[in-house]
């Protein structure tokens, strides 16, 4: 997946939005590096290899706002981490991260996901600051 940042963005946030009928996500191997490749990686802690969330990853499950991120280790991408999201009912969690961004610069987004049960919804959305 490919974005072009809009005229006067210096940030942008990466959020990740899942629900599942039963089971659960694997995320991985997240990347967002300059479309021409001439950059560094953007995203910190994309493969979750550090198992920090606090100020790298945001987790977040609405009804439950203390609620913590899952780590698994199995069906991950590569490495031995990866993020796992949770069953719970009918509702949606949410894990995001913001990044410095560029203005009138092409990016590109890559990543792993797998899904193990009965998949409902996987979204990907950027918001510009």
């Amino acid at each position: 997946m490919q974005f072009d940042t809009a005229v006067c963005a210096t940030s942008a946030l990466l959020v990740f939005e899942f629900h599942t009928k039963s089971g659960s996500w694997y995320l991985d191997d997240i990347s967002v590096k300059r479309s021409d490749d001439s950059g560094d990686e953007i995203i910190k802690n994309g493969g979750f290899e550090n198992r920090i969330f606090n100020f790298l990853w945001q987790y977040s499950y609405p009804p439950i706002p203390s609620l913590n991120a899952l780590l698994s280790t199995q069906f991950c991408h590569s490495g031995k981490n990866c993020f796992s999201s949770r069953y719970f009912a009918d509702d949606n969690h949410y894990l995001m991260q913001n990044f410095t961004i560029q203005s009138n610069t092409r990016y590109t987004i890559e990543l792993y996901t797998f899904c193990k049960g009965e998949p409902d919804l996987f979204r990907a959305m950027i918001s510009f600051e």
